[in-house]
């Protein structure tokens, strides 16, 4: 194998921030913007989300109900900052749900949740794109992705999946 060398190296380090309350089962995701960050608990008992103040972790609040009912969330998947909007996915319920960062109450409020078109084949992953869709794996194995629109339709299914072998594609398709 040749040797490839990076253009930009970063080293991670972390430090023990202690807080007076058990807030997570099981911390997954972390994602910082600006001057607040959204830590995603995979298992969280009565929330999934939990905001809090970036650099220092100072505890803000917690959002993203855990239930069953129309405001509530059945599992956490993805989450992604767009600005001060925070987009978080739903698989079960297969619908993206939109948090708005209100800054002065240091809390998130749901804005708004879209519902994901039925050819949008489990969706586990998702990232904003270009202020108007998001982009989603596509895992029903016909194409790399997909593009949904901010209404939840899809808008198009692109990327060939390479393989030498066409039987293996119409063997492990949905």
């Amino acid at each position: 194998y040749a040797e490839i060398e990076f253009p930009v190296e970063t080293q991670l380090k972390g430090k023990i921030v202690p807080i007076d309350t058990a807030l997570f089962r099981y911390p997954y995701r972390l994602e910082a913007r600006k001057d607040r960050t959204v830590i995603e608990d995979l298992h969280g008992q009565d929330h999934f989300y939990h905001l809090f103040t970036y650099p220092d972790f100072r505890y803000l609040s917690s959002f993203g109900q855990r239930g069953e009912g129309p405001e509530e969330m059945l599992t956490v998947d993805d989450f992604r900052w767009d600005g001060q909007t925070l987009w978080a996915l739903d698989n079960i319920k297969s619908e993206l749900v939109r948090w708005e960062l209100n800054e002065t109450r240091d809390q998130m409020l749901r804005m708004e949740r879209v519902k994901l078109d039925k050819e949008t084949f489990r969706a586990l992953d998702v990232v904003p794109y270009r202020d108007n869709s998001f982009l989603i794996p596509d895992y029903s194995g016909e194409t790399r992705f997909c593009q949904v629109d901010r209404n939840g339709k899809l808008i198009k299914k692109w990327g060939e999946i390479p393989t030498d072998r066409q039987s293996d594609l119409e063997k492990y398709s949905y």
